[in-house]
């Protein structure tokens, strides 16, 4: 709804589902849309894709600026063409970023450590390392960083 707000679409009818119902009801023509959050690929994306001819709508230019200005905690981001059946092109949009979170009570050397470990080794823990980089970790972050994970970051 956040996005929509940003982009000023007010008409439509809202619904909540999950990733394989929403699937079904764009594939039964039950819905016109879905909004998927998760991480591309999305399996009940992808299983729809392969049966069905699919649109992904971007949010990009003015768009996209619009809604990281209304909301701090979105980021850029782009799927890859070719990712869904169908869908060749890049498409951009915006995504909310995953965040590794603790309290402040956890000594700053464990958290530097454990920060240390995930970033220094990004290249054995996911496929998207175009993606999740040094650079690109606070992108959309709206919450301070731990004093561990700030002495990585800024080493």
């Amino acid at each position: 709804m956040q996005i929509l707000e940003s982009i000023g679409v007010t008409d439509y009818n809202e619904q909540n589902a999950g990733f394989s119902q929403a699937s079904e009801q764009l594939a039964n023509g039950d819905i016109d849309a879905a909004f998927v959050v998760g991480g591309w690929p999305v399996g009940a994306i992808e299983d729809l894709a392969n049966t069905n001819d699919i649109e992904i709508v971007p949010v990009s230019g003015e768009n996209r600026e619009a809604v990281k200005e209304d909301a701090s905690w979105f980021a850029d981001d782009t799927i890859p063409g070719g990712t869904y059946s169908g869908v060749e092109e890049d498409v951009e949009t915006v995504a909310v970023q995953a965040m590794i979170a603790t309290n402040a009570g956890v000594p700053a050397e464990t958290v530097e450590t454990v920060t240390a470990a995930i970033f220094d080794n990004l290249d054995e823990l996911t496929i998207k390392t175009d993606f999740i980089t040094v650079d690109s970790a606070q992108d959309g972050m709206s919450i301070e960083l731990h004093e561990g994970a700030a002495s990585y970051f800024d080493a």
